[in-house]
């Protein structure tokens, strides 16, 4: 239960932050992560400029493009459950899935991931390859919340292990 609240209670806070919130405009080729975890469980975020993950923005054009959203919203989402955790023990996938946020011209992919673990509170890392999902991005923006203390860094490639551990 207490997971869920601290989810709920960043995920407000992060959203009223003009970072985060989604009245600022996003920017192609970054992305945006939030991490947040206590001593039972570990929940990501991430949001992705949709131009970035299908090549076109708003509503897809034809039916083509349409599929073509769904199965990246698919693969997405199920390519969350690779996400490897140090430090975290045994980690179980909870809940993974993309889905478009916001309407308009420019709307994101939201990523949101949720485990189970043993020792989420002991997290150091997190590592998974985002750039063999978005070849050609450029970064991403991470932040963190954790029972030891919060953080930010700047991910870019070819890394694919994020240290949280400050």
């Amino acid at each position: 239960m207490r997971s869920w609240i601290a989810v709920i209670l960043v995920g407000g806070l992060c959203a009223a932050h003009p970072a985060w919130g989604h009245t600022q405009a996003h920017e192609h080729g970054h992305s945006r992560l939030q991490l947040v975890a206590d001593p039972g469980s570990v929940a990501i975020e991430w949001r992705i400029p949709m131009g970035d993950v299908v090549g076109f923005e708003g509503s897809p054009p034809d039916a083509a493009a349409a599929a073509r959203l769904a199965g990246e919203l698919e693969r997405l989402g199920e390519a969350m459950k690779s996400v490897r955790f140090e430090g975290a023990g045994s980690c179980q996938t909870a809940a993974s899935k993309a889905e478009v946020e916001g309407a308009g011209a420019h709307p994101d992919i939201l990523v949101s991931a949720q485990w189970t673990c043993d020792a989420a509170d002991a997290l150091l890392a997190l590592s998974f390859d985002p750039w063999a999902l978005l070849p050609g991005h450029e970064r991403i923006t991470a932040e963190w919340l954790l029972p030891a203390g919060q953080g930010q860094a700047r991910w870019t490639p070819p890394a694919t292990r994020l240290s949280v551990a400050r």
